[in-house]
């Protein structure tokens, strides 16, 4: 931790007397006893040592103009004893005793795979899946929630074989339905044109004889990042999302024509961050990148629309399995939820999604319980310090360097960066 100077030292001083005279109090930044002490206040090096050194954790509000002063140590106030004999002249006092700390060893944590924890759609969009009528179902959320993973579980779980498609902007029709191409014969060495089959084909005729009988378990088809499909390749899909017959059936073009029907348990899920609709508000903007419409005829196909979101009992189980540590879990909890307000007001863009929570986690473990390395490694490195000037409080990347501060007591920006060394 970085060294304070004798102005900072002072004002540690008198911010951790005031909370061990006055206890958990809010102050206005008029308030006379803090109001010249805001500037220095502000640093999180000062805030850090207030952590580290007073158990007193700072949480500064500049919107509200306000301080508030809460103690993180073990509290230590005493409890009115029992009743004690008139003739003992002494009274008893004494402290509560303090709840033990579940910390689970390290070789008993979860290095890979968590306990998975369905989230509550689950059941119904399986019925839709299952569904005779062979209905197009999509499911949106912000990244990072477990839209994918959840599809793999799916697919498990009805014995359907899976195939993703990762949507881009710059993809072809022939990534979703294949193409003639050149090849070589094994055996004479001599070039020949084929037909190679995209992931759509392959997906549709999964479970189907070469004469079109259904002989093994069919394909779940799961087209993720589907509002950045090309506007061309999302029209040539209407067809496919058709659901006039349980066998649905394309006409391949680029093959000669040839129509290609589906086992009549294939079935269609798209993925994505928004609807397809483009950005509905700020919120959408913070969580994607993508912002282009589709064609309403491709919307109109889509039966079922179900909301993911970050599954916060999820969360804490996975906390639980991969840090073992009830303090810990709880300030990284709180951490989560200071962070989320914040992006819900705009204040930051990041997302703190469950996919960047397990990372933590797992570096957590990996690091020995050093808090400082695992939230630098994770999440910091993947935020954009635009405050005007560095060395100020400011953007995003002090923003979270401030909740860093205030809920574990450590400076990550301090602790795990090198002021001697350049990135650019």
């Amino acid at each position: 931790m970085k060294v304070l100077k004798p102005s900072e030292m002072e004002v540690v001083k008198v911010v951790a007397e005031i909370a061990a005279t006055r206890g958990n109090i809010e102050l206005s930044w008029d308030d006379p006893a803090i109001k010249d002490h805001i500037e220095i206040l502000t640093k999180a090096k000062v805030r850090s040592t207030l952590v580290s050194e007073h158990s007193v954790s700072v949480s500064i509000d500049k919107t509200n103009r306000t301080v508030t002063l809460v103690g993180t140590g073990v509290a230590t106030a005493p409890v009115t004893p029992a009743a004690t004999p008139a003739d003992d002249a002494t009274t008893a006092t004494s402290e509560p005793a303090p709840v033990p700390e579940r910390v689970t060893p390290k070789s008993e944590l979860k290095a890979l795979h968590h306990t998975y924890i369905k989230p509550k759609l689950h059941n119904r969009m399986k019925k839709l899946i299952q569904s005779p009528s062979s209905l197009v179902v999509c499911g949106t959320g912000p990244t990072g929630c477990g839209k994918t993973h959840h599809m793999k579980l799916m697919a498990e779980e009805l014995d359907m074989e899976l195939f993703l498609i990762n949507c881009r902007k710059d993809m072809e029709s022939a990534d979703f339905f294949g193409d003639k191409t050149v090849d070589i014969d094994k055996e004479t060495a001599q070039n020949f044109v084929a037909f190679f089959e995209g992931k759509v084909v392959k997906a549709m005729t999964c479970g189907l004889d070469e004469n079109g009988n259904e002989v093994g378990r069919p394909g779940l088809l799961v087209i993720d990042e589907f509002p950045v499909i090309p506007s061309w390749i999302a029209i040539g899909l209407n067809h496919l999302l058709e659901n006039a017959s349980a066998r649905r059936k394309i006409s391949l073009e680029s093959d000669g024509g040839r129509e290609v029907t589906s086992h009549s348990l294939f079935r269609i899920v798209l993925l994505g961050n928004t609807i397809g609709k483009g950005l509905s508000g700020i919120r959408d903007a913070q969580y994607t990148a993508q912002g282009d419409a589709l064609d309403i005829s491709t919307l109109d196909r889509i039966d079922a629309i179900f909301k993911y979101g970050y599954n916060r009992k999820a969360e804490e189980s996975i906390l639980r399995e991969k840090i073992g540590n009830d303090r810990v879990i709880k300030q990284v909890l709180e951490f989560r939820d200071a962070i989320r307000a914040k992006i819900r007001l705009g204040e930051a863009t990041t997302p703190f999604s469950t996919r960047l929570l397990v990372s933590f986690a797992d570096l957590y473990r990996e690091y020995d319980g050093d808090i400082a390395e695992a939230l630098h490694d994770s999440v910091f490195t993947k935020l954009v310090d635009d405050s005007p000037d560095p060395s100020q409080p400011g953007g995003e990347l002090h923003l979270y360097n401030e909740q860093a501060v205030a809920i574990f007591g450590v400076d990550v920006l301090a602790t795990v960066g090198d002021d001697d060394m350049d990135y650019m």
